[in-house]
């Protein structure tokens, strides 16, 4: 009977939860928000920022608005500047506040220094594996994994970033011409 008595007690707990309302959604939509929900409590991606970062929120909030201006466009935006300045801070805390918005996410750094063939054929595998959350299989060459990358990220609202980057045919090597990018569906 007190093992009866401590479940009913549990679950009158339960039932008396709040939670999100979501009879105007569709279960699939509920069960995708769930399901990332758990995994961004059991893998979190956060990226380290600066211990006192003075007027970085304010920064910050610049950058996710000009993201922010129309969710139905694709958005390649470049934080420039000369070195030291404070740009990968403000990209780490820009990916931290909205990475878990997107099906998946990648920050590959330090792209001017590894920008070599082998560099940029690990930046596409490490691409796919972060975006997919699993080991993806090995590119032998940039123009395959061009190929890849297009193929399996088309449908798919991603947040990439890319640091230390100093000309595009950096960023084309990696993503190629990027003429594959469609915005998210929300």
């Amino acid at each position: 009977m007190e093992k009866l008595e401590r479940w009913r007690d549990a679950l009158r707990k339960a039932a008396n939860l709040k939670g999100d309302d979501v009879r105007n959604r569709y279960e699939s939509r509920v069960i995708d928000d769930i399901v990332q929900h758990v995994f961004d409590k059991l893998n979190p991606k956060k990226l380290s920022t600066a211990r006192n970062p003075v007027g970085l929120d304010y920064r910050a909030e610049g950058v996710i608005s000009l993201l922010n201006e129309d969710p139905m466009h694709v958005r390649i935006i470049g934080i420039h500047g000369m070195g030291g300045i404070g740009k990968m801070t403000i990209a780490n805390e820009v990916y931290n506040r909205i990475y878990s918005k997107f099906e998946g996410c990648c920050f590959l750094r330090d792209v001017r220094k590894n920008s070599n063939s082998q560099g940029i054929v690990r930046f596409q595998e490490q691409l796919l594996s972060e975006i997919f959350k699993r080991e993806h299989e090995k590119i032998y060459n940039e123009d395959r994994g061009l190929k890849v990358i297009e193929e399996r990220l088309r449908h798919k609202k991603v947040l990439i970033v890319l640091d230390d980057v100093d000309n595009s045919k950096q960023i084309n090597k990696i993503l190629g011409n990027q003429c594959w990018i469609f915005p998210g569906v929300e």
